[in-house]
């Protein structure tokens, strides 16, 4: 751990560019689900469905995203 600490770079911004994408998709997030007001039921199937990717993704496949 100590040996990584030592060669941190300087990443120019990117963290904060990155941060300010976050807090735009949850901004969207918040707009639509303030607009569309899903049941409890579509909340359980988006769920699902992000588990099902979520577990296919890095699981199935763990080479490709650690690309």
């Amino acid at each position: 751990m100590a040996r990584r600490v030592r060669h941190i770079r300087d990443d120019q911004g990117w963290i904060r560019e990155l941060i300010e994408e976050a807090d735009n998709e949850r901004m969207h997030l918040m707009t639509f689900i303030q607009i569309a007001q899903p049941s409890r039921f579509e909340r359980f199937l988006i769920t699902a469905t992000q588990l099902i990717f979520y577990n296919f993704y890095f699981s199935v496949t763990p080479k490709h995203p650690s690309r």
